[in-house]
């Protein structure tokens, strides 16, 4: 169970690593407007204190981490559409038939990390496909990891290439010859230790 936990954590780290590297790159594209980025992000919600600008102190931090790691939610499939759109508003990273699997591996993870493994009759009225095991302690059996760790893969295949398709169209080519592609797979780029997971 704890595997599960630490593979949906990494999933986590792996959104907001993809909206800071976005946030960071906004002058590789078309119609930056750095005022208009920070008055979306502060209607959804991100409110970057002084305090949290000062413990980073001592580590380089481009203020695209700073300010993934000030909006909440991460958690929450719908959520994290909405943050993506903030950058690029008609794009939704993540479908609506991959929004009901990453709420149900979410609320998963929710019952290893903070219930001991129970879904709690609170926890399974949140997700529809839970509801017949509320008060039912999880067993992870046989290819759970694995079938989970692929349908990650493709999901963030697929999320990926979204974004990808989104940031050449609004990309500003470099004069100077840099490596076009380079840059884009430096800013939208994802690989994985099971790299045959991304190529479905």
């Amino acid at each position: 169970m704890s595997s599960f936990a630490m593979m949906m954590s990494h999933f986590e780290m792996f959104q907001k690593n993809q909206f800071a590297q976005l946030v960071d790159t906004q002058d590789f594209m078309v119609d930056s407007d750095d005022m208009a980025l920070a008055k979306r992000l502060e209607k959804e919600g991100c409110a970057v204190t002084l305090h949290r600008i000062l413990v980073g102190r001592g580590s380089p931090r481009e203020p695209g981490q700073i300010i993934a790691d000030s909006l909440g939610s991460w958690h929450n499939p719908s959520r994290v559409n909405q943050y993506f759109q903030i950058i690029f508003p008609k794009l939704n990273v993540y479908s609506k038939p991959a929004i009901a699997e990453l709420d149900l591996m979410w609320q998963l993870r929710h019952s290893i990390v903070h219930t001991g493994g129970v879904v709690t009759r609170e926890d399974a009225v949140k997700v529809s496909q839970l509801r017949k095991f509320e008060d039912r302690k999880l067993v992870l059996e046989g290819e759970f990891i694995m079938e989970a760790g692929r349908r990650l893969h493709m999901i963030v295949k697929h999320a990926t290439s979204l974004l990808e398709t989104a940031v050449r169209d609004r990309f500003i080519r470099p004069e100077d010859g840099e490596d076009y592609e380079q840059i884009i797979q430096g800013i939208i780029g994802c690989n994985s230790s099971n790299h045959k997971w991304l190529e479905v």
